[in-house]
């Protein structure tokens, strides 16, 4: 029972974790953690709030790697996927479109690209 509550408060006390660090990811984008980065801060918050013991604190730090090593593989995976179906979904398209067509449907898309980067630059001033 006593195992059960201490796991329970521990998936908790992760889910809060990624919440907060996918927080402060959002607040300085470009602050790139590695997989080694991500896995070391992980493990310094929990083992502060959690008061873990050096073993302890070493085997999640194992297993924090070994997750945030899975989802950066994850997470190139589906960039992968995401960029294929786009390219499948624009060939789709322009194949049905006559080549003037295809011609303002590019600079279409263009405007799109360059309003979305005026966008970017406008939150973020240092990137000018």
């Amino acid at each position: 029972m006593k195992t059960t509550s201490m796991r329970s408060k521990l998936f908790g006390v992760m889910i809060l974790l990624a919440f907060s660090l996918g927080t402060q990811a959002q607040n300085n984008p470009r602050e790139k953690m590695t997989p080694d980065q991500r896995a070391a801060k992980q493990t310094e918050i929990l083992k502060k709030k959690l008061n873990l013991s050096d073993e302890q604190a070493a085997k999640i730090s194992e297993i924090n790697l070994k997750y945030a090593n899975q989802n950066k593989e994850a997470r190139s995976k589906m960039r992968k996927k995401v960029t294929e179906m786009a390219n499948k979904h624009q060939a789709d398209i322009e194949s049905v479109l006559t080549p003037d067509q295809i011609k303002q449907y590019q600079d279409l898309k263009e405007k799109r690209k360059m309003r979305m980067q005026k966008r970017i630059r406008e939150h973020r001033p240092d990137k000018q």
